[in-house]
């Protein structure tokens, strides 16, 4: 990369908005709900939303069928909806509602007063956990509008945190708030992939306040607190169908070569990753359905590292023309509309 540009990693959730430059160990800056700033760029608003797990946001269902669920709605699951709700932009925020109008503005500030350069000198690579093609060009449209960059580069995120663990071939399952991916990677190049929004942060979370009694505490902090392998709900991973059940047919399902490369190395990321032995009993269930092969996990720091790594020691000392046709700027948006740039949906 020219010298008159600075390569900014970004990787947003729900719940974090981490910045830094390429070549770092670790992000410069991170805002999550506590952080002032969050408070400041994040808002919330009168919009009754549900969780994930209650169905209703199918697209299956007619206005009548939804209005008929919401009807038959448990005391447990009014309150889990009520602190739903009560959470949405201060625990944590759904980017894509406002068309990343404030993530843009957010990330803008974060560029010019946290990395202290020009956004105007600033190229953000942007980790993707799975944007919808129509999504990326809202994000990178929303961007350019605030001028909080010259240029985008998405990179896929499995890939990021195969190489912050040290390997080219894994399985990765990463517990997002909206959804739980599990994805095998050999070579680098993802090749299955299953999305699970039954195990994500949100689903996980909401249903321990549906299960909580009417005199329990709800708040947001009283649940995560209560959030350990006991937990009834977490309990339900482990059913006969549960989540290690779901990871060893992913496994299973590729072709003999490639099934112990993938089992040898299982890296865990995202909410979840954190709760003591929840990781090691999923490798212990998991190694129960592979038979003959032997999974273990392995440890990784982290999407953004592997994208910091991967930028400063491969991509960036890359001849531009190997990777420069995947970069999105004003004017290649602009001029040739998003959905002739197939890259969005690589």
């Amino acid at each position: 990369m020219a010298h008159e540009y600075y390569a900014v990693i970004l990787e947003f959730t729900a719940q974090k908005v981490a910045l830094g430059f390429a070549g770092e160990p670790q992000f410069h800056v991170c805002v999550t709900p506590t952080s002032p700033l969050w408070k400041k760029f994040v808002y919330s608003d009168n919009e009754i939303r549900y969780p994930t797990f209650l169905g209703l946001g199918s697209h299956a269902l007619s206005a009548e069928e939804k209005d008929k669920i919401r009807s038959c709605l448990s005391e447990g699951e009014k309150r889990s909806v009520s602190q739903y709700n009560k959470d949405y932009g201060t625990h944590w925020f759904c980017w894509k509602n406002d068309k990343f109008r404030a993530l843009s503005r957010l990330v803008k500030h974060l560029i010019s007063a946290s990395l202290l350069i020009s956004n105007a000198s600033a190229k953000l690579f942007i980790i993707d956990g799975g944007m919808a093609a129509v999504e990326k060009a809202s994000l990178c449209e929303s961007l350019f509008a605030q001028n909080a960059a010259v240029a985008v580069t998405f990179l896929p995120r499995s890939p990021c945190l195969a190489i912050s663990g040290g390997v080219e071939n894994g399985t990765l399952v990463h517990f997002g708030w909206n959804e739980c991916c599990v994805v095998c990677v050999c070579d680098l190049r993802c090749v299955s992939s299953r999305s699970l929004s039954e195990y994500s942060g949100e689903s996980i979370h909401y249903s321990m306040v549906k299960r909580m009694s009417m005199n329990q505490d709800g708040d947001f902090a009283s649940v995560s607190t209560e959030m350990s392998i006991e937990n009834e709900t977490l309990q339900s991973l482990f059913s006969k169908d549960g989540l290690p059940a779901r990871i060893a047919a992913e496994i299973l399902a590729l072709d003999i070569d490639s099934r112990p490369l993938v089992a040898s190395n299982i890296l865990f990321s995202g909410v979840l990753a954190s709760v003591s032995g929840l990781t090691e009993k999923i490798i212990e269930q998991v190694n129960h359905q592979l038979g003959t092969l032997q999974a273990q996990k392995t440890p990784c720091l982290g999407a953004w590292a592997g994208a910091s790594l991967y930028c400063s020691v491969g991509l960036l000392r890359e001849n531009p023309s190997k990777w420069k046709h995947k970069e999105i700027t004003r004017e290649k948006l602009s001029g040739a509309g998003w959905k002739e740039l197939q890259y969005l949906n690589t």
